[in-house]
């Protein structure tokens, strides 16, 4: 099987393989103790990120089925996701949810208008969501948006966002933030976050989450080694878990039938 590590390195730290929604049961384990899961699904584009994501939503609706989980997902005229499909907020006051549909709303914005989203006024919906006393998730399958921020800070006005990563867990608002990137992140999303689920990425990328504790138990050198789009995209899809404070379990995930 093709790899952008060597074989000595993966044959040195003796890695296994286990199946994805293990690791995602695991990261959204608080919602068993009624608390908000903080995490970020990270690594190069075409790896897997949202083929994970849409796994993880089925999962947060059975672990929790009162919670709404609301998706923001506008990167294409198409969404992958299953669940009642709005523009924007402005949309959903004007059609408001079917309590008899899915408990998923996609804010998709319109690609061919160019209108986007609103990340913010997603976020402000949540929270208001969220403290009314509904447990709800955020997945966010493009964190790293240039409405939001730039250079590390958070845009004039952007003021949600950054409260739901460092408060949410508070108020029953838990996030699944998907990016490719960290260093130039603001500091909130990783400085909360208590897992990241991490597909292939440069290894000089990894500073913050090394500064973060989240780069523990040798698997520093192992996310480069992952597969990327220098192979075909069935062999792709594989990521490892990355938890606050603790050591790698040395674990390779990867759902089955991914890819």
């Amino acid at each position: 099987m093709a790899s952008g590590g060597s074989a000595s390195t993966k044959a040195t730290l003796a890695t296994t393989r286990a199946p994805g929604e293990e690791a995602a049961r695991a990261a959204l384990e608080p919602l068993k103790w009624g608390e908000a899961p903080q995490v970020i699904v990270a690594g190069d584009t075409g790896t897997g990120k949202t083929t994970l994501l849409l796994q993880m939503v089925p999962i947060v609706l059975e672990m929790c089925p009162s919670a709404l989980v609301v998706v923001i997902d506008d990167k294409g005229p198409r969404t992958r996701y299953v669940g009642q499909e709005r523009v924007n907020v402005a949309h959903l006051r004007t059609q408001k949810l079917d309590p008899k549909g899915p408990h998923v709303v996609i804010f998709r914005g319109d690609v061919l208008k160019r209108i986007s989203a609103g990340r913010e006024d997603c976020y402000r919906y949540a929270w208001d969501v969220a403290v009314r006393g509904r447990r709800t998730i955020v997945f966010c399958d493009e964190t790293k948006h240039r409405e939001v921020f730039i250079n590390r800070q958070w845009r004039k006005g952007v003021e949600c966002m950054p409260f739901a990563f460092s408060k949410g867990r508070e108020v029953g608002l838990g996030n699944v933030s998907g990016l490719q990137g960290h260093d130039d992140l603001p500091d909130e999303p990783i400085d909360n976050c208590t897992t990241v689920l991490h597909f292939k990425a440069d290894g000089d990328g990894l500073a913050k989450l090394k500064t973060n504790k989240l780069l523990r138990g040798g698997v520093e050198p192992v996310i480069p080694s992952l597969h990327g789009m220098e192979v075909e995209p069935r062999m792709r899809g594989d990521f490892v878990r990355l938890v606050r404070g603790r050591d790698w379990d040395r674990k390779i995930y990867k759902f089955v039938g991914a890819r």
